[in-house]
């Protein structure tokens, strides 16, 4: 009786061994893993956002739920994302260069005004002279890459149009920014700073001429509707200046199979994402022709070239000299712009 009391409580141990470790391997195969994303930026300026928990859903079978919080729902702001990744706060977050500038100053290249011709061309720029200190970044606060998007077009709208070197000038133009401000006086306008919240009132009543903005955004403002004159100038950050990315410790956490859906689900999202943005703009810019009546131009090739050639002076060089290596940078990209040029005709 003894041994068979024995007998039963060895039976009992090991079945209760071989449960648990049964059902300890399917608990890791099934873990579903909760992440959230921190961006900077609402659904008016980055309407494709919401699409990516979607996708990361779609091809991770819902193994990997994303949380997307957007400017608001959180504490960091814009220059805060490295931090929120490093912290643990998040597991994923948008990271601007611009708004990095902080950490490191070079990364306010992507930011100076008509430095690139096209998004192709900022994009190569920040894959070839710039990867270093991105990649650094990346690394110091425990980020990995996973998807771009474009920063949307800049346009002045306002009662002026940008048609030559004098168009702008004396004009009162909403700025948002120092580079923005530069920019602006380069041009000869009189740079005015004010809330977006304010840019509609500012603009009816007159006390500024133009303001600088993203065409679908202001239409989403209904600023239209107080601005009969529209210019698509894309003067600066066209390109996949917007970058997603993951924590590198979450990221190692997941099985390799989990690694690899997600890589996927970025590709795929990267590609709806530029679309949509693009497609947002020329949607908005018809409709600001045809439901408010709006002159909308896009900037003649002939006259960014020349508006480029007095931003070195007016913009880049001052830009150059507030950190260590920054005149050198700057010639490097300038000698990488004339290698596009002459190899993208």
């Amino acid at each position: 009786m003894k041994r068979n009391g024995f007998f039963l409580m060895g039976t009992v141990v090991l079945c209760a061994a071989v449960f648990m470790m049964f059902t300890g391997t399917m608990t890791a195969e099934e873990k579903v893993y909760q992440w959230k994303w921190y961006s900077p930026y609402d659904l008016n300026l980055s309407p494709s956002m919401d699409q990516l928990p979607k996708i990361i859903d779609k091809h991770t079978n819902g193994r990997i739920k994303v949380k997307l919080y957007v400017a608001g729902e959180h504490p960091f702001q814009g220059p805060d994302m490295p931090r929120a990744i490093k912290s643990g706060s998040a597991q994923m977050a948008d990271v601007l260069p611009g708004y990095c500038i902080g950490i490191e100053p070079s990364l306010g290249a992507v930011d100076l005004p008509f430095i690139a011709d096209s998004a192709e061309e900022e994009d190569a720029l920040m894959a070839t002279v710039l990867k270093n200190v991105t990649d650094k970044l990346y690394k110091d606060y425990g980020m990995l890459y996973l998807a771009s998007y474009p920063f949307p077009g800049q346009s002045l709208i306002g009662n002026a149009l940008l048609k030559d070197m004098n168009s702008i000038k004396g004009k009162k133009i909403r700025v948002y920014n120092k580079v923005t401000a530069d920019m602006i006086t380069t041009l000869g306008g009189s740079p005015v700073t004010i809330p977006s919240s304010e840019v509609y009132q500012a603009l009816e009543k007159g006390i500024v001429d133009n303001s600088l903005g993203s065409i679908y955004a202001l239409m989403r403002a209904k600023i239209f509707e107080v601005a009969k004159n529209a210019t698509i100038t894309n003067a600066y950050a066209q390109g996949s200046t917007y970058a997603v990315v993951v924590s590198k410790a979450a990221f190692d956490e997941l099985p390799k199979d989990l690694q690899a859906n997600l890589l996927d689900a970025a590709k795929e999202y990267q590609a709806i994402a530029r679309k949509m943005q693009y497609d947002n703009i020329a949607r908005a810019a018809n409709e600001a022709k045809e439901k408010f009546g709006t002159t909308v131009i896009t900037l003649d090739p002939a006259l960014r070239q020349e508006i480029r050639k007095r931003m070195k002076e007016g913009c880049w060089d001052k830009w150059a000299k507030t950190f260590t290596g920054g005149p050198e940078l700057l010639a490097e990209i300038e000698k990488f712009h004339e290698s596009w040029v002459k190899t993208h005709k």
